[in-house]
């Protein structure tokens, strides 16, 4: 069982931690190298990764012993996203979707679960898995994102 505490401290670095991922979105330019050709998948296995794989600048949050939530704002074909990856650190174990939604309204998630642009399941080393969310945030009309 993960433990997450959400006491004034810790709200408080959520609340610097995006606005500090909100001002330094990832290029699209630097995402595209790094995306799986498997878009479909909801489990990404390190061994599906490019070789040359560079993880994305993000922002993370100690949410208890063993929670880190990590959030970035990205350009991508659709507009501007909102990326949160929550791992809880335990070999081969991932978070339950309520607890994911519950993490995710304290990160300025407006949807649910199973109600945005895509949640996925991804091995960040060896038998270590996190859940990853990206919601859009702003159209890229709206945002003026380039592909």
């Amino acid at each position: 069982m993960a433990v997450i505490v959400l006491d004034e401290g810790v709200q408080a670095a959520i609340a610097e931690a995006v606005a500090r991922a909100r001002a330094n979105v990832v290029r699209w330019d630097q995402l595209r190298g790094n995306i799986t050709e498997n878009q479909e998948t909801s489990t990404l296995m390190l061994a599906d990764r490019q070789p040359d794989h560079k993880r994305p600048p993000s922002y993370p949050v100690q949410l208890g012993p063993r929670v880190v939530a990590a959030i970035s704002f990205e350009e991508q074909p659709a507009g501007l996203c909102r990326h949160l990856s929550i791992s809880q650190g335990q070999e081969g174990k991932v978070l339950d979707m309520v607890t994911v939604a519950m993490v995710m309204s304290h990160f300025g998630f407006k949807r649910s679960p199973g109600h945005y642009g895509r949640v996925w399941v991804e091995e960040y080393k060896p038998n270590h898995f996190a859940v990853n969310v990206v919601e859009l945030e702003t159209p890229r009309e709206e945002h003026g994102t380039k592909q």
